[in-house]
């Protein structure tokens, strides 16, 4: 075996699809069953792909929040902002700061 081989059985795969165009139809905060059995507030994407078989896109908010205002928000009784190193904080990262989609615009 060689040592490419041997770094090779090391990686991971999300096992997710990737790379694919999404169009959100809607966007609101909310909880699944199918997650965390429905413990964890989630920002969930409805919504269509031309490439993949996904009709929504879950981020999880992290422990302690929870939703409100019938899913326009989210909130948590220590904290006023996302932690940058959760999933939903990059997310947020990523499209403010990398992308410049100026998201106070959308509310």
């Amino acid at each position: 075996m060689t040592t490419k081989d041997v770094r090779s059985t090391w990686e991971t795969d999300a096992g997710l699809p990737d790379d694919f165009d999404f169009w959100i139809t809607s966007s609101k905060f909310g909880y699944r069953n199918e997650y965390m059995s429905g413990e964890v507030a989630l920002l969930i994407w409805e919504g269509e792909s031309p490439d993949a078989d996904v009709t929504s896109i879950i981020w999880p908010c992290g422990s302690g929040w929870e939703v409100v205002e019938q899913g326009r928000k989210v909130q948590h009784p220590k904290r006023v902002r996302f932690v940058a190193t959760s999933i939903i904080g990059k997310l947020i990262n990523r499209v403010v700061k990398e992308l410049g989609v100026d998201m106070a615009a959308r509310g």
